[in-house]
């Protein structure tokens, strides 16, 4: 799921770089990844808020009241922990990959290598997230710190590499 979840966020990024490449700002390309992650990710949870629902109702029509206490209370653990972290997470997978794009862009060599490292990157933080997620709860916050930890840090480096190919 990570890699699909992750090209189509990159996918508005790519366009954008193949269709409009002489015309646009490497920092520009960083915030449009962001931006590409909050949006999938806003889509992403109206679709688990659906579906939260529908289990709600059937173990509603299943086993009656205790059926509705229980789907409501699994709704809104899952939507709450989508809203918080997830929305957040994808915007970060999406931004380290518009870095790679963005960086190579600047150093105007190895396009699609920095593209699929960019990728690669996000889409193994996404799986881990993922498998953890449902196993270890804990530790997926963990991956999620980890993920900010190396947004921050390649946007530190990028500024440094912009500041010194000026």
């Amino acid at each position: 799921v990570g890699l699909w979840e992750e090209l189509l966020k990159a996918l508005p990024l790519l366009i954008l770089l193949f269709w409009k490449r002489a015309s646009l700002n490497p920092n520009q390309l960083i915030t449009m990844g962001v931006f590409s992650g909050l949006g999938f990710a806003a889509f992403e949870n109206l679709h688990y808020g659906e579906r939260a629902i529908v289990s709600s109702y059937a173990l509603t029509s299943l086993y009656g009241a205790e059926g509705l206490a229980s789907g409501v209370q699994n709704a809104m653990i899952l939507v709450m922990l989508r809203a918080v972290s997830l929305v957040f997470c994808h915007g970060v997978w999406s931004g380290i990959v518009g870095y790679f794009v963005a960086a190579a862009m600047v150093r105007q060599r190895r396009l699609i290598a920095f593209i699929l490292l960019g990728l690669g990157i996000s889409s193994i933080l996404h799986g881990v997230y993922n498998w953890f997620a449902e196993i270890q709860p804990t530790v997926a916050a963990a991956i999620a710190g980890l993920s900010f930890c190396l947004f921050y840090g390649y946007l530190s480096k990028f500024k440094s590499m912009v500041k010194n190919l000026s």
